[in-house]
Formats: C-alpha cells, sequence, structure tokens
C-alpha cells in the first residue's frame, strides 16, 4: 500500500507561481455551498492531507453529484488529479469540462493547470529554482512569458499572489487578488488563510487578519493549526490558544501555541517552566505570598490602608494598596536621601502592583504566570530589578505580551537599567519586531544592546535561508560587541556553513585575544574546533583554561575530547607507517574509554577502520566488571558496529542472544528494534549486490508492512525503484522523504540521480546546488560525489567549482588531483589534464605501496595518452601482404608504403594528412577455359576466349591514395580518394561525431570507404574478353558505436547499414552488429594482461564473393555470426613498447546462390547456352553454401625509441581458418616533432587510408 506521506508530496508536485497584472480580470464564479456539500469538501481536504488522494477524489465525487451542473464541482476534481500528479486522470476530467462546460472560466483554469503540470513542467521547474534562490524579478519576467494571458485563478492564482506580495509595493494588488481567489471558491480555507496572513502586514488591515485567523483557528480543517500557529505570532498570542483550545477542546497540547514558546524561549533563552508541575509552583506561590506578608507586616501598622489577607480575598482592595506608597511621594524631602525614599516608595508600589496581577493569575488557576509575577513583586519590593531577567524572560516565554509591559513598567522606575533594557529588546526581537527593538536599544550607549538585536535578526533570516543578510547582520553585531564569545562562535558556525571554516578559526583565535572572559571564549573556540573534527586543538583550547574556572561542562566536554584526540593522533601515525606507535595509542585509548559503552564503540570503530576487526569485536564482547544495563549497552555496541562492517550473520546471532528473554531499558528495546531493521536491510542489501532486485525490492515492502513508517526502508525502496527502471514512481518517493529529512545529503544525492535517470538535468542539478549549499569544508567525501555528479551532468562550470575547493583543501590528494585531470580533459584543457594525472601519479608513486604504484601507470598512460592525441609527427612505412587464391583470380599479394603526418592545431585539434603507395597483383590468369571459366566474360565466350590471352593475364595494379582531415576531441572529418593509377578511381571520405551519455561514449560516423578485400573489389580490372571494366567497390552507410571503457574492463557495441555499389557490379546492402568486452586480468605499473568476448553478425542481401562479369570480389554471405575469445598482452618496458593479440573464433555462414552474371542477361543466356561448362561448371550459377568452423589469429607490434624524436618499430599479423589464410609483415619509423620520452604504448604504425 503506498505510504501516506509519499502521496502527500505528490500532492505538493505542482507548486506554481505567477504575473503581476489583472487580478481585477477573475470573475468571482460561485457562493457557498450547503452544509453537506462543506462537509464533503472539508473532508476530502483531510484526506488530500494525510494522503489518501483514493479517499479525497471518492469523496469530491460524491459532492459533484449533489452539485452535478456546476463547472467549479468538476474543477475540483481535476485540481486533486494535478495536485496528485495524477495526469492521467486529469486529462480525462479536461476532456470532459470542455463538452460539459466549454469556454468557462472553470474549464480554462484546468487547462491552464493541466499544461503547465505537463508540457511547461520543465519551465516551472527553472521558475521555482529562481524562487529558492530569491531571484524574484527573473522569475516573474519568465512567469509573464509562461502566462501571457495574465494571472490564472484557484491552485495556481493562490501561488501567484504569494509572491506578489513579496514585493511591498504591491500590497494591495495581491490583497485584491486573495480576495478574488476567496469569491472563486469560498469552502476553500486555503484561500482564506492566504488573504488572512496578507492582511496581517498592514496595520490598518492587521485587526481584519486576526478576526479571519481566529475563525480558521476554530474550524477542524487543513488550515487550523496554520492559523493558530499565525496567531501565536501576533502581539497577543494568548488569545490564539484560547480561540484553538476553546473551539477544540481534544486537542489539549495546543500544538500551535507549543511552537511559539518553544520559539520564544530559543530567542530569549528562558528557563521551560512546561518542566515544573503544577503542585511545584504553588508551593512556590505559597512561599512568596509569605514572604510579602512579612515585608508588609514589618511596616508601621498604622499606616497601612489593608493587609495582606485583605488583597488575597479581594483583589479591588490592591487598587488602594498600590496608591499608598505613591501618596507619600508628596511629603518626602528633596534630598539625596528623600531621592532614595522615593526610588524605594516607587519599586514598593510597583511590587504591590504586580503582587495583585498574580493573586489574578492565581485565581486564573495559571500557576506558571502567578508565580513569576509574585517573584517580579518580591524583586520590585526589595529593589533588586536587576535580579528580575530570568522572571522577566520566562514570562516573555509565556506571553510576550505581559512581559513587554512589565518591562516598561520596570524601565519606567529604573530607566537607566541594562538589564531590563537588554530583556526587552530581546522580547522585541524575538517577536519579530526589529524596529522597535533596534528603537528601544539606542545608539551609541549601548552598542551591546543593538548587538543582540542584530544576533536575533541574523538568526531568523538563517532560519529563512538568508544567508547573506544573516552575515551582515552578525558581523556588525560583532563589530558592536567584539568581547561575546557566543555571537563570535555564532558568526564563526556560519562562515564554516559557507564554506569558510578556516576564516571562522581565525576568528575564534582573535576572540580569545580580545575576550575580557578568557574562560568563555576558549570555551567557545573548542566547540567551534570540534566542529571542525579539529579534536587535538579543541583539546588544547580547553586545557588552556584554569581549572578552577572551568565549568561541569567544560571539564565534561575536556573527557569527552581525549578520546578522538588520541584516534586522530593514531590515524596520523598510521599514515605515516607507524603501525606499533598507533597501536600503541589506540590502546590508551581504549583504556581510557574503560566501561563506557560508547566511548568502547568509537575506540572498536578505530580498530576496524584500522583493518583490525576481531580486536574491535573482543573490546565490545570482552568487557568485564560491568552491570546488567552496561552488558546490555555493549552488546548493543558490537550490534551497531556488526551493522556498520558489515557482518549480518553475527549482527542476526547477537540479536537472536538478546531477543531470548534478556531484560532492557526502553531506550534499548528502542535500539534492539533499530538493529532489527538493519539486519533486515543488510539481507536485502545483500540480494541487491546479488543482481536480485526484483526480490529485494519484494522484501522491502513486505518489511515496510511492518514497519511503514521507517525512512532507511523507504529510502532503500526508492534505490530499488530506480534500479528497476522506475524512477518516476522513486522520485515521488525521495520527494516525500525530502520532506521529513531535508538535510539529509545522500538522500538528496539519490534524488538527483533519479531525475537525472529521467531526462530532468536541470532538476537534478537544481538539487545539487542544493547540495553544494549545504556541505562545509570539511565534508570531503560529499564534495568529491558531488563532483563526479555533476560532471556525469555535463555540468562542467558546477564541477570545476567543486574541484577548485577541494584542490584548495587537499592539494596533494591524488585522487582528487586526478579529478581535476578527467574535468580538464572534458573541456578541452589538454595541457592542464596531462600536467594534473602527471602529477597525480607523482603522489601515488610517492606512497610506496603496489596498489598506488599501479594506479600511477594508470594515470601515467592517461597522461601519454591525451599528449600523444595532438602531439605533431610524420611517420613512413613498409608493408607486405600476402593472401592465397587462385592465380588471376583471388589470390592477392600488396605492397603499400603508407605516409602519415599530422600536424598539431591546438591542445584539442590537429590536421592529418595520408598517401598511400599501393601495389597490387593477383598473379596471372592462366589460359585455360577450366581454370579461368570464372572469371569476367570467359565462361560466355567460351573455350575460344583464353585465345585473347595465350600467354596468360596479369593481373595488377597500382597507384598513390592521398588523403587530408581534421581531428578534435568532438569531430572527424577527411576527405580523399582511392589510389590514383587504379583502373576506377573515386573520391572517398567520412565524417565522425564524438559525444558521451553519462559514462558512455558514443560515434557516429557517416562515409564512403573502397572495399579492399581483393584487387577486384579494390581496384577494378578491365576483362580480358570484352574490355569492360569491373569491381571497384565503394561503401557508404552510417553507423554508430556506444562504448564504455574503465581501468579494469571496457565494454562496446556498434551498429552498421552500407549500399555497396560498384562498376558494372550488382549493388548490394549491408547489416551489421558487433558487441565486444574485455577485463583486465593480470598486470603492473607497465604491463598488463586482459581477456575478451567478442561476437559478430553481418548479413548481405547478394552473394558478390565471385569475380566473374557483375560480381564485386568480396565476402558476403547472406547470414555470418562469430564468436571470439580474444587474449591481449601490452606493455612497456624502458624504451621498448609492445603488444600482442592472439584469438580463437567460432563462425558459423551462409551463402545463398548467385548467377553467374547478374548484371548482364544476355551474358547470362551465352554462359547457359554454352555446351561446354568450364572447370567446377554445371551451369552458370554458383551454388549456396555455408558452414561452420574453427579459426586462429596471432598479431604484435613492437616499437622502440632510438632517440627522444625518432621512433622504430614492426607489426605482423597471421590468419588460419577454412579457406582464408592471409599473413602481412611491415616496418615503419615516425619523427616526433615534439619529444618524447618514451615510445607509444601500444605501438603507433602509420594508418592506412584504406582502413579508415
Amino acid at each position: 500500500m503506498e505510504s501516506p506521506m509519499l502521496s502527500r508530496r505528490r500532492l505538493g508536485v505542482v507548486l506554481l507561481v505567477l504575473g503581476v497584472h489583472g487580478a481585477a480580470l477573475m470573475p468571482a464564479i460561485v457562493t457557498a455551498a450547503d452544509a453537506a456539500v462543506s462537509e464533503l469538501l472539508r473532508s476530502a481536504r483531510l484526506w488530500e492531507t494525510s494522503g489518501r488522494y483514493d479517499l479525497a477524489l471518492q469523496t469530491l465525487q460524491k459532492a459533484r453529484l449533489t452539485q452535478a451542473d456546476s463547472a467549479l464541482a468538476q474543477l475540483r476534481i481535476g485540481l486533486l488529479d494535478v495536485r496528485a500528479d495524477q495526469l492521467k486522470h486529469a486529462a480525462d476530467v479536461l476532456a470532459q469540462m470542455q463538452v460539459q462546460f466549454p469556454q468557462t472560466f472553470e474549464t480554462q483554469q484546468l487547462q491552464i493547470a493541466y499544461r503547465v503540470a505537463t508540457q511547461d513542467r520543465m519551465r516551472m521547474a527553472s521558475i521555482r529554482r529562481l524562487l529558492e534562490i530569491q531571484q524574484f524579478g527573473q522569475a516573474m519576467m519568465l512567469l509573464r512569458e509562461l502566462f501571457p494571458e495574465g494571472p490564472p485563478g484557484f491552485d495556481l492564482g493562490l501561488e501567484y499572489f504569494q509572491v506578489v506580495a513579496k514585493d511591498d509595493a504591491s500590497w494591495a494588488v495581491a490583497r485584491d487578488g486573495f480576495e478574488a481567489l476567496v469569491r472563486q471558491d469560498p469552502e476553500n480555507p486555503r484561500y482564506r488563510l492566504a488573504l488572512a496572513r496578507h492582511l496581517l502586514r498592514q496595520p490598518q488591515t492587521r485587526a481584519q487578519g486576526v478576526e479571519m485567523l481566529k475563525a480558521l483557528s476554530r474550524e477542524q480543517d487543513v488550515t487550523t493549526d496554520a492559523a493558530a500557529t499565525a496567531l501565536a505570532n501576533q502581539p497577543s498570542p494568548s488569545a490564539a490558544v484560547s480561540s484553538q483550545t476553546g473551539a477544540r477542546p481534544d486537542d489539549a497540547q495546543a500544538l500551535a501555541r507549543q511552537r511559539q514558546l518553544q520559539r520564544n524561549r530559543r530567542f530569549l533563552a528562558a528557563p521551560d517552566l512546561g518542566r515544573i508541575d503544577d503542585a511545584a509552583l504553588r508551593q512556590r506561590i505559597g512561599s512568596a505570598h509569605r514572604e510579602l506578608d512579612q515585608r508588609l507586616r514589618a511596616l508601621d501598622p498604622g499606616s497601612v490602608p489593608t493587609s495582606a489577607a485583605r488583597l488575597r480575598e479581594n483583589v479591588v482592595v490592591g487598587d488602594s494598596l498600590q496608591a499608598w506608597p505613591l501618596a507619600r511621594l508628596q511629603s518626602l524631602p528633596r534630598d539625596v536621601d528623600g531621592r532614595r525614599r522615593v526610588q524605594h516608595l516607587r519599586e514598593q508600589a510597583l511590587g504591590l502592583h504586580w503582587w495583585r496581577l498574580g493573586v489574578i493569575a492565581e485565581g486564573q488557576g495559571d500557576w506558571s504566570r502567578a508565580q513569576l509575577q509574585l517573584e517580579l513583586a518580591l524583586l520590585a519590593w526589595d529593589g533588586r530589578l536587576y535580579a528580575a531577567g530570568d522572571a522577566m524572560q520566562a514570562l516573555g516565554v509565556l506571553d510576550p505580551t505581559v512581559a513587554e509591559v512589565r518591562y516598561r513598567e520596570a524601565l519606567d522606575i529604573e530607566p537607566d537599567s541594562t538589564a531590563m533594557r537588554s530583556g526587552l529588546v530581546g522580547l522585541l526581537a524575538a517577536q519579530g519586531r526589529m524596529y522597535d527593538a533596534l528603537v528601544t536599544a539606542g545608539t551609541d550607549d549601548s552598542p551591546e544592546i543593538r548587538a543582540k538585536v542584530l544576533a536575533v535578526r541574523a538568526q531568523r533570516a538563517l532560519d529563512n535561508d538568508q544567508t547573506g543578510a544573516a552575515l551582515r547582520d552578525f558581523e556588525a553585531a560583532l563589530q558592536l560587541n567584539p568581547g561575546d564569545a557566543w555571537l563570535r562562535y555564532d558568526l564563526a558556525r556560519l562562515y564554516r556553513r559557507l564554506g569558510l571554516a578556516e576564516r571562522g578559526r581565525s576568528l575564534m583565535n582573535d576572540g580569545v585575544i580580545a575576550a575580557a572572559n578568557k574562560a568563555d571564549a576558549r570555551y567557545a573556540q573548542a566547540l567551534y574546533l570540534s566542529l571542525l573534527d579539529d579534536h587535538q586543538a579543541a583539546l588544547d583550547a580547553l586545557q588552556a583554561i584554569p581549572p578552577a574556572q572551568r565549568s561541569d561542562s567544560m571539564n565534561r566536554m575536556l573527557g569527552e575530547l581525549q578520546i578522538p584526540a588520541l584516534l586522530d593522533q593514531a590515524v596520523e601515525l598510521r599514515d605515516a607507517q607507524h603501525q606499533d606507535q598507533a597501536d600503541q595509542v589506540l590502546m590508551r585509548a581504549q583504556t581510557l574509554a574503560r566501561r563506557n559503552p560508547q566511548q568502547l564503540l568509537v575506540v572498536a570503530r578505530a580498530w576496524v577502520a584500522a583493518g583490525q576487526r576481531q580486536r574491535a569485536y573482543a573490546l565490545l564482547s570482552g568487557a568485564s566488571g560491568v552491570g546488567a544495563k552496561d552488558r546490555v549497552d555493549l552488546q548493543l555496541a558490537l550490534g551497531r558496529l556488526y551493522a556498520e562492517v558489515p557482518e549480518r550473520e553475527a549482527l542476526e546471532a547477537l540479536l537472536a542472544a538478546l531477543g531470548s528473554g534478556t531484560a532492557m531499558t526502553p531506550e534499548q528495546t528502542q535500539e534492539y528494534a533499530q538493529l532489527q531493521q538493519r539486519a533486515e536491510r543488510l539481507a536485502i542489501e545483500q540480494l541487491r549486490d546479488a543482481g536480485q532486485t526484483r526480490q529485494a525490492l519484494a522484501r522491502v515492502e513486505a518489511a515496510l508492512q511492518q514497519t511503514p513508517q521507517s525512512a532507511s526502508l523507504q529510502h532503500l525502496r526508492a534505490d530499488l525503484l530506480v534500479e528497476r527502471g522506475r524512477p518516476r514512481d522513486a522520485v515521488a518517493l525521495y520527494m516525500r522523504l525530502l520532506d521529513d529529512a531535508p538535510d539529509d545529503i545522500g538522500l538528496r544525492f539519490d534524488y538527483a540521480g533519479a531525475l537525472a535517470q529521467l531526462g530532468q538535468r536541470a532538476a537534478a542539478i537544481a538539487q545539487l546546488d542544493q547540495i553544494e549549499a549545504q556541505l562545509g569544508d570539511d565534508d570531503r567525501g560529499y564534495r568529491q560525489l558531488l563532483f563526479w555528479r555533476r560532471y556525469g551532468l555535463d555540468d562542467y562550470a558546477g564541477a570545476q567549482r567543486v574541484i577548485n575547493t577541494q584542490l584548495q583543501r587537499y592539494p596533494n590528494d591524488p585522487e582528487i588531483v586526478a579529478a581535476s585531470a578527467e574535468l580538464a580533459r572534458a573541456r578541452g584543457r589538454s595541457d592542464a589534464a596531462v600536467s594534473a594525472f602527471r602529477q597525480s601519479a607523482d603522489l601515488l608513486v610517492a606512497r610506496g605501496d603496489e596498489a598506488s604504484a599501479t594506479r600511477a601507470a594508470e594515470y601515467r598512460g592517461q597522461a601519454e595518452r591525451i599528449a600523444s592525441a595532438n602531439r605533431g609527427w610524420i611517420a613512413a612505412g613498409f608493408d607486405a601482404m600476402h593472401k592465397p587464391g587462385s592465380d588471376g583470380v583471388s589470390k592477392l599479394n600488396a605492397v603499400i608504403v603508407p605516409v602519415e603526418a599530422r600536424f598539431t592545431i591546438n591542445a584539442r585539434s590537429h590536421w592529418f594528412a595520408l598517401a598511400d603507395g599501393v601495389d597490387l597483383s593477383a598473379g596471372t590468369l592462366p589460359a585455360d577455359y577450366d581454370a579461368a571459366g570464372g572469371f569476367g566474360t570467359v565462361y560466355a565466350a567460351g573455350p575460344s576466349a583464353v585465345n585473347q590471352f595465350p600467354a596468360g593475364y596479369a593481373v595488377e595494379d597500382r597507384g598513390v591514395a592521398v588523403g587530408v582531415g581534421y581531428r578534435s576531441d568532438r569531430l572527424r572529418i577527411d576527405i580523399g580518394s582511392t589510389p590514383l593509377g587504379f583502373e576506377v578511381e573515386d573520391v572517398v571520405g567520412g565524417a565522425q561525431l564524438y559525444f558521451d551519455v553519462g559514462r558512455l561514449d558514443l560515434a557516429l560516423d557517416v562515409s564512403r570507404r573502397p572495399v579492399t578485400s581483393s584487387l577486384l573489389s579494390y581496384a577494378g580490372i578491365v576483362d580480358p574478353v570484352s574490355g569492360e571494366t569491373w569491381g571497384g567497390v565503394r561503401s557508404t552507410g552510417v553507423g554508430v558505436r556506444a562504448g564504455r571503457y574503465e581501468a579494469d574492463y571496457s565494454f562496446s557495441g556498434s551498429l552498421e547499414y552500407r549500399w555497396l555499389q560498384g562498376r558494372n557490379v550488382l549493388d548490394n546492402r549491408y547489416a551489421g552488429a558487433r558487441l565486444a568486452a574485455d577485463h583486465r586480468i593480470v598486470g603492473g605499473a607497465d604491463w598488463e594482461l586482459s581477456a575478451g568476448l567478442t561476437l559478430n553478425y553481418w548479413h548481405y542481401d547478394e552473394n558478390q564473393r565471385y569475380y566473374s562479369f557483375g560480381h564485386g570480389g568480396y565476402y558476403s554471405p547472406q547470414r555470418y555470426v562469430s564468436v571470439s575469445l580474444p587474449l591481449d598482452l601490452r606493455g612497456r618496458a624502458d624504451q621498448l613498447s609492445y603488444v600482442l593479440r592472439g584469438a580463437v573464433t567460432y563462425s558459423s555462414s551462409r551463402e545463398d546462390a548467385a548467377l553467374v552474371y547478374p548484371t548482364d542477361p544476355a551474358l547470362q543466356a551465352a554462359a547457359q547456352a554454352q555446351p561446354d561448362a568450364p572447370g567446377n561448371f554445371s551451369a552458370p550459377v554458383y551454388r549456396a553454401g555455408g558452414g561452420d568452423g574453427v579459426g586462429l589469429s596471432a598479431q604484435g607490434a613492437i616499437e622502440y625509441g632510438l632517440t627522444p624524436e625518432w621512433f622504430l618499430g614492426a607489426r605482423a599479423q597471421i590468419d588460419r581458418s577454412d579457406y582464408y589464410e592471409p599473413e602481412s609483415f611491415g616496418v615503419y619509423v615516425r619523427r616526433e616533432f615534439t619529444p618524447r620520452s618514451q615510445p607509444e604504448r601500444p605501438p603507433r604504425a602509420p594508418a592506412l587510408y584504406s582502413d579508415f
């Protein structure tokens, strides 16, 4: 069953915001529905909020039955479908409305909503991203383009006017728009809530907004809590809570009120009175009453107009009691002593006034407020208002409005009280009344108080992701109060969040110098350093505090830091290859941890990281002298370690042992349940790793039936959905999970991956942007993953930004340097790529282990390949080839002198030129009718044809092929000729386009090339009987290739379709496919051995492998399938590079029968009429054939560096199979224009233009 949270996230998919004009054009549509319909609509909203789209739809359909002629009822169903991403059903509703309610406003609005949710979804995604980064102006410009007809209504209109409302100058426009939405659908409380919130922003309409919020808070609907929370943010939050709890007596917790209390407590740093029970509060109240009674009785009894007892019985009497001290002010002298007595009497009057208010609160049963008021009364009476800060702050948490009055009353008595002014400023700032707070704080005479206001404002800005504003306020606050260690700490944490951790470190160092309270400054410094995982530095900061000045928190942190500092020291020793010393340090940490399960687990993890798992397990399982609870804690810690390693079977065994009657605390029981879930997840992941994703997904879904709220299982389910090819379902689930855990970076990475798989590149990059904003400087692994994700999405600018940050922090990390090389190569910066790969190789070699040396060799190879890709050179060679066959017919001897030159344009591209001197010979056709009958027109001419060449007919040709071209990372183009001087000359050439899709390399080829299988197909031949030329076959077509090439393996595939045409030769068509894979079996720094598998499939329409007139002389089976197992050894030793490749191949083929003269019916008829058929012919038809067999092949090449500029090489190849046994050998020399230290690996012989 689908999770309710998942559906809820789908319901929020269409988050749309739109332009700013034309709100007055939206007509009013309906008035309120009757009570029954209202109840149904309310129920539908509640079901929708609970994630039950199905029940919400059913309820809306019931409502529609009572409003059969209402377009609005239909529209509500369609909008629900859009919010729930049920777009197929939404399309059905729209089609129905277009028939039933054509040209109505409701139908138009559903059409707009459907368009935005489908064809304009990506445009809206871009707009939403602009809104996230507060680029409202640019977003509005795009929205106007998206909605040229003006602002829409209903759901889209709601989001539209919420954006308009962000501009204070457009307040009236937004108000009119919200009011229009309310008129469109009065039953929708979301529209009324938006209007109410908007009205609160202006003093003249605030009262109206409050009344609307009160009404909404009484409705048991989807906006109830939101309305109550909005009320709680107003100057009189008590009204919000009373109106809410009065209307909803079952909601005893008053959630909105609690949220506001927590918010006030956070900003006021006040005690939580909710932790004190009513009995304790009443006890405090009684004590306060007794103290006040004693103070009254201590006065002259004859001058007191009433008693404390009467005050408690009748608070009205308090008016005269409060006035009594004030009446005595007139009779006091004006000297210094008199002024003191005046002040004292005013304090007594204030104390009596506050006493009276406490009695009122007591009578109302408001024990918390009563206790605080009486505490303040005592402090005022005693002239100790300077000590009233805690009580005032606690009262501010309960009721900011009342607290503000108390503060102002106190300041009226003591206007110079810094404590009271500071408290009032904090109270105003906590309510978001920053202007009032700054006015109250004053200017030059109270910089510390102004700093407090700015700090609160900065924190609120951070809560709203306004980091720029927060940074400005924090820095201004610190300038006003540089000695505030905790203000400095908050600013340093913000620097860290912005990726400026070292700037934060410097800030805290300066704070120790500037602070008057060195202990607090060093404590704050230690806390910040611990955030950076610099445990030793944090420990040093704490140890610099004199022991007598250390608080309990400082001492506790001092003890907690010792173990992490030792673990850091052990890692440094191990990295320096001091294994024994590292183990000794870990043993010291183990001794410090003693019997503390959590600290022992930390040490055990360090043993695991050091490759000593058994030592870690023994540490947690062998602790002695611990109680039953600690023993269970240790077992659970061991279970967590098993889960992390992971050791699934050991974890399951431990859980089974613990589960058999072991007494556990509730916390231990909860952790035990979490470990059970982890064990189940490990089992699922084992299935996943084995490729059994269907079984793994089924097991996840079964586990979710037991624990449907498990976020980790939901996350795993989403991952499996992606792997099962269902990324759309996974995206919806990721979105729901991110609603609950927006800071889960791993989850957001997976979400971005699913978006990328859906082809939503911009949305995926937007998620990566959000991840980057969350990462700190020390998030090394996540930053590297972020780089590769951006790289995979071709977001090279973003990847460059990430890798630059990494290089600044870790300039000597070989993998980070290699990543920068990969990016430089992708961006066409070959020189930078070569330099970075070589730097990475040097860093790896310095480590001194074999694995690093192997990796270094790979990176050096990468550097060489990049460097040589566009290095200029010229090479020339000599190649000889022999293919056995019938003299003058199928035999072929070739001598080729290739010359190839490359001229660098820049690091990314070059020109090239080729010239092949080609000398071909098929031998001499004998003057024998039986032997020559399958050649040219001899068969048709009959036995006398051989009289035309009584001494035999030499079949040979020679010429020079030339070609020029251009090559870059993404393109290769060339144009040239077949050998000039051949019987058939042609222009040839082609273009190849290279590009990447993820990790796949793709190539698209369009070309025209010669067919070089035989002298006939390559050069063309003049028929010795008729004098006609035939042959010279050219292959024209397209091909596509895809491959992935990794360090240890590669795989590729290709498809090809071509047309084959020649002079006086039957046209033919070819289709082929090839799959290949190879894997590195073994190797070292300078050599490797790999094995592979290759599959081939060919199909030709016509059988054209013969040499009679009309045939092309090239192998062209109607079906050919082969399987090849190649083995490849390649390497380099000093100045010698080599490659040796062998393969065994199994093939199966079939050839159709073919006419001897397929292009000339007259010749075919003449051959049919010949009484004497030559040789193996019984009729002028080549018989069908085929079969299968096994072939062997081997080839090799070497290259030697004579000097840094001159290189000498040789190559050879041999094939052995039925009826096909060619062999070749060649040598070459190459002159590099730029010196190089070693020869090419593998050797690079000059290319033959005919082989392009």
